[in-house]
């Protein structure tokens, strides 16, 4: 959290099952501007499951959300269908034709240059999204997406 911020909203949501995750979102804002001074949420997901939605919600939400940090995240969805998950079991995983068209990659790197941190990723995880670095640079952010 910034220096020159404080909490003012904090909510806490369950995804319900038994491979779900949570995620926590902490609304910002400066003292003296009780409209967030457009810094927007810090976005907390724990689980592949989560982190793969909050990941979208990143892309799609540009000014909502400031900061992403994702905790064992997937690296691709092509980790779905290697383990062999039903639609049933993931069903927010599942959608026809995105994977032959682009990647979790690609829907992160829509997020930059704001923050999106991957904490806790798993070899293959990094391997995969490693040009994220790059793409944070070409931005001109300092940000190092897999610490």
């Amino acid at each position: 959290m910034r220096p020159d911020t404080c909490i003012f909203n904090a909510r806490r949501s369950r995804v319900k099952g038994r491979r779900g995750g949570w995620f926590f979102a902490q609304e910002r804002r400066n003292d003296h501007d009780s409209r967030c001074n457009g810094h927007g949420a810090d976005l907390i997901a724990y689980s592949p499951r989560v982190s793969a939605i909050a990941t979208v919600a990143a892309a799609l939400e540009e000014y909502a959300l400031a900061t992403v940090e994702l905790h064992h995240a997937y690296g691709s969805l092509k980790h779905v269908i290697e383990r062999n998950f039903t639609v049933d079991s993931m069903p927010e995983l599942f959608c026809s034709g995105l994977l032959g068209q682009f990647d979790l990659l690609q829907i992160t790197a829509l997020v930059a240059p704001r923050p999106v941190t991957i904490i806790d990723a798993e070899q293959r995880v990094r391997s995969e999204m490693e040009p994220l670095q790059d793409w944070y640079a070409r931005l001109g952010s300092e940000h190092v997406p897999l610490p």
